[in-house]
């Protein structure tokens, strides 16, 4: 775990621990903007780099090279945010909407271009190639809760204007850290308050995050 972050001249200082002994680590400024995902205290992390000795303090830091969040952080965020929504009423089975049985026009929120995109367009043109479909890219890994929000609150505002019938959000498989975001508390209750009937396809088959 990380039990201090502290931004110094565009370096990022954390103190890893284990709850008895501890260790000062780094992510150099020039290493922290081509990361997918930024560290905070108290998360959980698995980091890789190496072990730099400083000759002149007689002191050691870890040099990080990359880091990922640990699953057992992202599934405590899932279930701190799930059982704030089913507290809240936000998860009762009353709150789903009728699907459209022929949608005229459909909001794909994924990325772009992608396998995910692609599979959709493709089933869309087989089954039902009359609807419309309007497509919304968004990142969908890593610290982008503010860029999703941003395409979520358009969506909301031009979703009259476009005849919306329905929005899927989906994204493809990966490890379940790599879904992450769509636990974000903030990113689904803007996804809560859509006013048209949503659909998520999100990960493999037996993933399962806040946003579903």
């Amino acid at each position: 775990n990380l039990s201090k972050c502290q931004l110094k001249k565009g370096h990022l200082w954390m103190t890893i621990t284990d709850g008895k002994a501890s260790i000062r680590a780094v992510i150099w400024s020039s290493l922290l903007p081509k990361l997918k995902f930024t560290p905070k205290e108290n998360d959980g992390v698995v980091i890789i780099g190496k072990i730099n000795f400083w000759q002149n303090r007689a002191s050691l830091i870890v040099q990080v090279l990359d880091i990922k969040i640990s699953l057992e952080t992202v599934l405590h965020q899932f279930e701190v945010v799930r059982a704030a929504f089913d507290s809240e009423g936000l998860l009762d089975h009353s709150r789903k909407r009728s699907l459209p049985n022929y949608p005229q026009s459909i909001a794909i929120l994924t990325s772009s271009p992608s396998s995910a995109l692609s599979d959709m367009l493709r089933t869309s043109r087989d089954r039902w190639p009359l609807t419309k479909i309007f497509v919304f890219p968004i990142p969908v890994q890593g610290s982008v809760s503010r860029d999703i929000r941003k395409v979520i609150l358009y969506l909301k505002e031009i979703s009259s204007q476009f005849k919306l019938e329905a929005v899927i959000l989906a994204r493809g498989g990966g490890n379940r850290e790599d879904l992450m975001i769509f636990d974000d508390e903030n990113v689904c209750r803007d996804l809560s308050s859509l006013s048209i009937p949503l659909i998520t396809g999100i990960g493999h088959e037996d993933d399962l995050t806040v946003a579903d």
